[in-house]
Order: structure tokens, then sequence, then C-alpha cells
């Protein structure tokens, strides 16, 4: 007799099939269980559907909110004065070239950018165990800082057809070929994260670092040129499509708290915000973005005694827009600094804690659930 092998599933495939099975569940709920909202077959206003909003469906709660923003620009490009230009143009312009190439109909383009949402986080699992994991492949932390991740509420935003998780393939690509001195793959990525969203940029925070930490050595340098160029041609597509290549930052008038940068100096209005909470899910008011944020805060020096470019790029993505939009989608942005759920999963991994780290996992999924069910029956979500 030959001795028996254990199959053993690799970490971020497990974390795979436990994503796709909450998804799968919950948004099951969601299409069967409706908000009184869907009685009047009409979203509220404010809310973008795709294709038109004339008839609900399906395909409808799918295709909504910014997923509509999104679609809109893959098939109508940007249009000077509309609201989509604020969003960036990788993503919908990766999902024009793919409809294109299936000749895909306005209904089936929703369907054909979840799934190339969900096949790229799967992608981004398999390569945050590898960022996780290059600390001490031994320690539990590592398993612990994945499912955290992946059960984090704002996590849903990257099975639905949003950047996010385009931009989260793209930083767990520039973080992996950072570590190994990859400056192909981190010229790449660092060109194109800027493209993805306006956070993109942030990149240049730990080539900066790197290349302070080398001085000598020219290519760390060169690298810190790839993110700016990715935003100067960011600016120079707006020109092209819009005549203006200010165009994304006039359209942010179109949406709440008028995101700006001019935001991050008016303190007083930023520690009023902080304190504004009224509800707990709600898109101004919400207390559990505040929570995140404060989260956040407290996992700053441990992450600076860890990694010091992850310390850089987490301070960038996660306090900046914070300041800049005043909590507004915290929840949602909080996906991209990535690094902090390796500082959670340190905390939470011994054994005499296991119990906090169920605790928090199995809330933050029942959370996810309902921001999912809430986002199909067009009720805000983040």
């Amino acid at each position: 007799m030959f001795p028996s092998k254990k199959l053993t599933i690799p970490l971020w495939c497990r974390v795979c099939m436990w994503t796709v099975a909450l998804r799968a569940l919950v948004g099951v709920v969601a299409l069967l269980i409706v908000s009184p909202n869907e009685s009047k077959q009409t979203p509220p206003d404010g809310v973008l559907i795709w294709p038109t909003s004339d008839e609900m469906s399906v395909s409808s709660k799918a295709g909504a909110w910014d997923s509509a923003h999104y679609l809109r620009i893959a098939h109508y490009g940007y249009v000077k004065g509309d609201a989509s230009c604020a969003f960036y143009p990788l993503w919908p312009y990766c999902l024009k070239w793919v409809n294109l190439a299936f000749k895909s109909s306005n209904t089936s383009a929703i369907w054909i950018g979840i799934i190339i949402a969900n096949l790229l986080i799967f992608c981004g699992y398999y390569l945050l165990a590898q960022i996780f994991q290059g600390h001490d492949q031994a320690s539990p932390e590592c398993s612990a800082a994945l499912v955290l991740f992946a059960s984090t509420p704002g996590a849903m935003f990257l099975s639905v057809g949003y950047s996010e998780a385009l931009t989260l393939f793209l930083a767990a690509v520039f973080f992996l070929s950072l570590r190994h001195e990859k400056w192909a793959f981190i010229a790449i990525a660092g060109f194109l994260l800027p493209l993805s969203r306006a956070v993109g940029v942030f990149c240049l925070a730990p080539l900066i670092w790197r290349a302070f930490q080398r001085r000598t050595d020219w290519r760390a340098w060169a690298a810190c040129l790839a993110p700016l160029t990715g935003y100067a041609t960011y600016f120079l597509l707006m020109w092209h499509w819009t005549g203006n290549p200010f165009e994304g930052f006039s359209a942010q008038k179109h949406y709440p708290n008028h995101p700006s940068l001019a935001n991050i100096i008016n303190l007083s209005q930023f520690f009023q915000s902080l304190c504004n909470i009224g509800s707990i899910l709600g898109m101004l008011d919400g207390g559990l973005d505040r929570l995140l944020f404060v989260l956040l805060i407290l996992t700053l020096p441990a992450l600076w005694r860890v990694n010091k470019e992850w310390f850089w790029w987490t301070v960038c993505v996660g306090i900046i827009p914070a300041m800049s939009n005043w909590f507004f989608s915290y929840r949602r942005f909080l996906v991209m600094a990535f690094p902090v759920f390796y500082i959670w999963g340190q905390w939470l991994s011994p054994p005499d804690k296991l119990w906090m780290f169920r605790y928090y996992v199995i809330l933050s999924a029942i959370v996810q659930g309902l921001l999912v069910w809430r986002y199909c029956n067009f009720l805000w979500a983040g």
C-alpha cells in the first residue's frame, strides 16, 4: 500500500472559495428579499442604472451605482460636463475592449464586468498571499490577514463592476515586484495605477522611500517616473477626450462632500466630520467609516515597524481620501490599504485571541452581506 497523501489546498484558494460561497449566498438572498424602494420599480434619485431605469431586473441591480458610470464610459466615452468624468479610464476602457472582443450587448456587458472583476480579485488574493507570507511563511498572521481582508465590509466592492479589483491587483503586482526589485513590472504597475484610480499615484511614496534607501541605484529613482508619467497621461487623455485636462476634478461637484485636495487643509471641517455620526451605514454620517479610520490610525505605529514601504502607502491611501472627501465611501477606500490587515492578523492570530478573530470575521461578513443586500436594492452601500 502506498502511503496516503493529504490534499492541501493553498490559502488563497481557500479564501477564494469562502468568498465565492459568501457572495453567492448573500447575493441570492439580496435578490429574493427586496427593500420597500423596490416596490416603486424606480431607483432613488442619484442612482444611475445601466442601461436604463425603465425596467427593473436582476441586471439592473447588478449594473447600478458606479458600475453604470463605468459601463457608460465604456460604451460612449467621456462627455464634457457629465458626472461620469470623475471616474478614471483604465477600468472602463478594459471593459470596452473586452466587450468589443465578445460583441456583448448592454446587458451582457454588466455580467462580463463582474466576471472580470472576480477573476482579477482571485489573482489579487494569490498575490496578497505571497506578499503576506514573505515576512514569515510559517506565521499564522498570514492566513489571518487574508481572511480578515476578504471579510472586511468594503471587500464586497471587489466582486461588482467597480475598479477596486483592478486597482488592488495592480497594487499587489507593484508591491510583490518591489520586494524582488523586478523593475520592469514595477514600472508597468506604477504607470497603470494612476490610470485606474486617483489613489494609484500614491505608489510614488514607497518608491521614493526605496530610492532614498538605495541612494545610488539609478533604477529606483527612474522607477519614480512611472506613476508621474501615468498621472500625466491621465490628464492628457482627459484633455483629448473632453478638452479640459481637469474635467475629472470638475466632475467631483456632482458628488456629496465635493471631494477635493483643498479639503485636506480644512482641519476643522475634517474633525467635525469625524464626529458626525448619525447612523451606522449612512452615506455622510456612517459610524462604520469612522470606526475603520480610527482602526487604521491605530495600526500605523506597528506598520512602521514591520515595513516602511507599506507604511507610506497606507498613510497616503488611508488618510488622504478620508480628509479629501470627509469619509464619503471610506469603507470602500480602506480595501486599498491592504497592509493594515497584516497587522490586524498579527493582533488577532494568537491562540488566546482566536475568539476575537472569529467574532470579527463573522461580524464583518454579516456587515458585508448587509452591504450587498443594500447595493442590490438601490440603497447606499458605499
